[in-house]
């Protein structure tokens, strides 16, 4: 779920792509439809792009930013 938005994004992880998997994510909301995937990367595997945006990873949460400035956040949520 995003923070800042309150969008609910479902998101699947595969761990055989790439060196350190790869997450698919979409989200169906009437403010915003879309699909986006990117590669888990960086030395620490916690490092992704999507909806130009780039996202540190920690335990059940991901940071976006853009330019360096924080824009959202996606907890886990069961």
């Amino acid at each position: 779920m995003g923070s800042e938005d309150a969008f609910n994004f479902y998101c699947r992880y595969d761990p055989d792509q790439g060196k350190c998997g790869k997450l698919e994510c979409s989200v169906n909301h009437p403010l915003f439809k879309a699909h986006n995937s990117s590669f888990i990367e960086g030395e620490n595997c916690d490092e992704l792009r999507m909806w130009n945006l780039r996202g540190k990873a920690s335990c059940g949460y991901i940071a976006w930013f853009e330019r360096g400035e924080y824009r959202n956040g996606w907890y886990k949520t069961f």
